[in-house]
This record gives structure tokens, sequence and C-alpha cells, in this order.
């Protein structure tokens, strides 16, 4: 089901927030999911009703807003509530101050409160997407606003221009092409690995290097250079390819930079607030500031899925504080860390010396899943009970997550191939490959990866992987057939489309495999929980 089917829309438009709510429930309703929804429902802990790794049922205590609390069980339990939906909130007590004040996460349903008439002047606290989005909104409405950037920390975030000429910048970085222009975990074999990141071809390192700066002086050239407002909410490594803040699109019709560079509306600076008043805040440099509203653009805490009991996040292997490890866990994970990481440096000397960027260091140890999705401890003891999705950052977020949720549910109900299935029983080889893939997220994305699993211009490959070892076809524009076809495959943008049919070509592939065995395709399918 895809939104190009919508009349009203055009491709790499903006997508009107009430159009994306109207596809949602059009999807939910077209699939039956909105008959099995519970909304406003919270789940307090999730035990395994005879331990963990005998595929037992699982028991969940949840409680629906203003209900009492009541046990459920289920099969299988799927995880997808993502590593960060709790607002990150800085350490000030706004319990005085008489205005609205919010985190940026409540701005659709509050926003009216920001353009009411009784309201001159916001403070907005951030540097990424979410303050620009408040910023704007409030300046779009007349309103005066100072948005407060600290010092130090990870900077503000990269605003680039949504197109170069008449082309998407989207379209562009969703293209197979390239994928080819950054190191990648799954391509480490090849005339392309061999020429650009290999290191033995000593020139594509540094045509590889020439590349990234040509391409960030092209998307940032001038942005930043307008005003000292623009200035100060530069980024603090322009660069794209090691830049550690994800980038955002400035659409065609944003006047955000407009009204930055004039000066009037908008007033940046480079502190943070550190006492707020009834009806005003003091900042770290000693300026008293008069504000009628306080945002909090200040992102997220990781939460780390915390209805699981400590113990039971140690055996799951799920990020835990560190500290807090079992010695021989620790021991065997810094083992693994420290071979993946002698793997990564030899294999991409590109990563092997990055720039000193601000690194936040984490509080807690990184998930150690299998394809960010299994718990290998389970998987070796042949409990399919449960499965994690949504747990990677990944800029094709809906292609990525409809593979990843195809693929999740073969491993739940032992419909890989057997040689994929194979690999399940081995731990320490899946464990490896996990350290690799930490590895490499943290010498890739630096404070990104560290900090969550993160995905790039490589996440092309990450499909094609999910999709070989689902047995159906990856390169999706290519089975077309034609000279066309296999140009389209490397310089068309990938979308959502594509992949149109595939859980049909999934359950093909798997009739075929089981033919002869048993009439259906599964002969209990049990009851699943998704969270």
């Amino acid at each position: 089901m895809c939104m190009d089917e919508d009349p009203e829309l055009e491709m790499w438009n903006i997508v009107p927030g009430h159009k994306v709510g109207q596809y949602l429930r059009n999807f939910s309703k077209k699939f039956h999911i909105d008959e099995h929804l519970r909304l406003n429902t919270k789940v307090l802990s999730a035990v395994s009703e005879d331990g963990l790794g005998g595929g037992s049922r699982w028991s969940l205590e949840v409680q629906e807003k203003g209900k009492e609390k009541e046990t459920i069980g289920c099969d299988k339990l799927i995880v997808a509530s993502g590593p960060s939906s709790d607002p990150r909130m800085p350490n000030l007590d706004t319990s005085s101050f008489q205005g609205p004040v919010f985190h940026s996460l409540y701005l659709g349903a509050r926003h009216a409160e920001l353009t009411a008439d009784n309201i001159k002047h916001v403070t907005v606290v951030g540097g990424n997407k979410s303050a620009a989005e408040v910023v704007n909104l409030c300046a779009s409405a007349g309103k005066k606003v100072t948005w407060l950037i600290r010092e130090g920390g990870a900077g503000p975030g990269m605003f680039i221009q949504a197109k170069s000429g008449s082309v998407h910048n989207a379209a562009i970085a969703f293209s197979r092409w390239a994928g080819l222009t950054v190191p990648c975990l799954l391509r480490t074999h090849g005339f392309w690995y061999w020429l650009l990141h290999s290191g033995l071809f000593w020139p594509g390192l540094w045509l590889v290097g020439k590349y990234w700066e040509w391409v960030s002086h092209y998307m940032l050239k001038e942005l930043y250079d307008q005003s000292e407002n623009a200035r100060k909410i530069a980024p603090d490594m322009q660069h794209l390819f090691w830049s550690t803040s994800a980038p955002s699109f400035l659409q065609e019709s944003s006047k955000l930079f407009e009204k930055l560079n004039a000066g009037i509306l908008i007033d940046v600076q480079r502190t943070h607030i550190s006492k707020v008043h009834a009806s005003s805040v003091t900042l770290d440099n000693g300026t008293h500031l008069a504000t009628d509203a306080l945002i909090f653009a200040t992102g997220w805490n990781l939460t780390f899925s915390k209805f699981f009991t400590p113990q039971t996040r140690i055996e799951l292997d799920l990020p835990i504080p560190f500290g807090t490890e079992p010695p021989v866990m620790k021991a065997y994970w810094k083992e693994l860390d420290t071979e993946a990481d002698k793997w990564v440096h030899k294999t991409f000397p590109f990563l092997s010396n990055p720039p000193k960027t601000y690194e936040n260091p984490p509080d807690n140890t990184p998930y150690h899943l299998y394809r960010q999705s299994i718990p290998t401890a389970l998987a070796t003891s042949n409990d399919r009970s449960l499965i994690f999705l949504g747990i990677l950052a990944s800029p094709q977020i809906p292609t990525y997550a409809e593979l990843s949720a195809l693929w999740g549910i073969a491993y739940l109900e032992n419909m890989h191939s057997p040689e994929v299935d194979k690999v399940f029983s081995d731990k320490l080889t899946m464990d490896k490959q996990t350290a690799r893939t930490n590895s490499f997220m943290k010498w890739r994305y630096r404070r990104a990866g560290i900090i969550e699993p993160n995905v790039g211009a490589e996440v092309q490959d990450l499909c094609d992987l999910l999709c070989a070892e689902l047995g159906v076809e990856g390169k999706r524009k290519k089975m077309l057939g034609g000279w066309k076809a296999s140009w389209n495959e490397w310089f068309e943008p990938y979308r959502s489309l594509d992949y149109r049919g595939i859980v049909g070509e999934f359950l093909e592939v798997y009739r075929k495999r089981e033919e002869g065995k048993n009439e259906g395709f599964v002969e209990d399918w049990g009851t699943f929980i998704l969270v």
C-alpha cells in the first residue's frame, strides 16, 4: 500500500501531517490492524513464564489509561517500541514559570498556544531539526524568538537544501550508486570495494575523501555565511561524511534562513538556561531574558525496553548501565569488540583516522542483537518467542521496517532456509558479526553510532541482505529486464513501491521449499503481541 496512490500528492513534495495520519488509518483498516490495537496502554513488565530459552509463553502486565492493571499472555512477543520514545528535559525547575512550557514532542497538539495573541516572545532550547521547526513556526506567526544552543555538546544539527538543481537530494541518497561512495560493512569484496575502500589502490581513498569534501561544500555553500545568526547555527563539523549530526532537508518553501539572516524576529545565542523564573530566564552568560513561552527541543532519552527486569536485560544482551555487567559477560564482549575494531580498521582504512568530533560517552552498553533483532542466547536455545524491531536508525525507514519485519516473522516461525537457519544455532558466529556491526557503526557514525544503532547511505546493501536471506530478489528494479532496468537499478532512487508484492514472493519461496512436507504454510501461528 503506497502513498503514491494518493492523487493529491506529488513525488518528493512535502507530505502534510494530516495525509500521513490518513495513510496510517487506511493502512490499519486495510490490513485489519485496528481491531487488534489497544491504545493508551502501557506495558509494565514482560516475563518469560518458564524462563528464557525454553520457548515458553510470555506474560505481560499492562495498564490501560484510567483502568486497573491486568495480565495478558502470548506465544510470540515483538518489541517495536524503538530505542528512544522518552522526551529528554534539562535539569531545570520550571514549576514557577507562568507561560506555556513543554517539550517539542507536544508541538502538534499545543502549537496554538505559541501562536496565541498573548504570546509575544518564545524561547526555544535545542539545536536540531525539531528546534528549527519550533523557531520557524513561531517566527512565521510574528513572534520574537530567542533560539538557545548550548556551547559544547554535539553542536547544532546540519541543514541542507532539499534540491540540487531540479533533483531532490533524497533521490540521490536513495540511489544504489550513492552507496558506492561510502564504506559498507556488507560490501568487502569486488571491484568497487577494491578501488575505493580497501586501501590497496591508494588513489581510491583520496578520491573518496575529495568527493565528500566537494559534496559538503556544494550542499552547504553560502548557507551559513549570510549572517551572524546563521553562523551560530552552523554545525561544528561542516562535512557530510564525518558530521555526527543527521542532516535535515530545507524545503524550497522554507523561510527559516531568510528570517535568520534578517535578524528581526530571531536571535540565536550559544548558551543555556541556568534558572527559570515566573516570566523570564537567566542564561549561563548572565543575561536576564523576559519570555512568554519556553520550549525544549532537547531530544530523547534512550529507553531500552525497560519493562524487562535487569536480569532479563542481561540475559537478552540488551543495553545495561556500564558497571553492572557480569565480569564474564564484560570480558567476552571486550575480546570480541577489540577484534572487531582491528577488523574494521584493516578492512576500511578510511575510517581508521577520523577527525576529532564531540563524543558523548554512553551510559549503557550497546545492543548485542543479531541483525539488530535477535537475542542470540534465545536463538541458540531454539527459543523463537522474541524479536526486536525498529532499533536501527535509517534514512529508509518505511522500506527497512517492512523488510526487517518480514525477516523477523520468518525467524519467529522457522520459515528461513536451512542455510540461514544454521547460523541461528551458532552463538559465537552471530556475536562476532554483531561486534563487527557495532564497531563499524562506532567508527563510521562516531557519536551517533555509539549512542544507538545507525545506518546511512549503505542501507540499500542491508535491504539486499535481508532479501537474500528471505530468498527473494533484492535488485528489484533489474527484475523488469533490459538495459533501462539495469540503468534504473543503479541510478533511480529506491522506494517502498519497489518492494510491492514481496510478502507473496516470500510465501511462494517458502511453499516451494516445504512442498511435500506440510500442506499448509504454518500449522499454528500462536498468539502474537506487538508492543
